[in-house]
């Protein structure tokens, strides 16, 4: 996964702020049936102490691995909305570094 800069930034900033962290827009590879979706991963970083380091730094030497979830975006909608044509619930998803002022 380390390999790839979206999700190598997404592990990043998983482990410096200690806490999930979203990935930008990937392919993932569970997509290998059907009509692919765009997909992202969530992050979440595990320490060796077991508990969340009090530095970035320190955060950084003790970082054991990662735990990550991936999301096809169009069965996640589907799964929260269902079949409703129009739902009671409004958000935008921002593909971006920073939201537009």
């Amino acid at each position: 996964m380390y390999s790839e800069t979206e999700r190598r930034m997404a592990i990043r900033r998983a482990r410096d702020l200690a806490e999930p962290a979203m990935s930008g827009r990937v392919r993932l590879v569970q997509e290998i049936y059907g009509l692919p979706q765009a997909g992202f991963l969530i992050y979440l970083p595990v320490y060796a102490s077991g508990t969340v380091p009090g530095t970035v730094e320190e955060r950084r030497a003790q970082l054991t691995g990662v735990i990550y979830a991936p999301f096809r975006a169009d069965d996640l909608f589907a799964g929260i909305f269902g079949s409703e044509q129009f739902p009671r619930v409004a958000f935008t998803v921002y593909d971006s570094a920073a939201p537009d002022s």
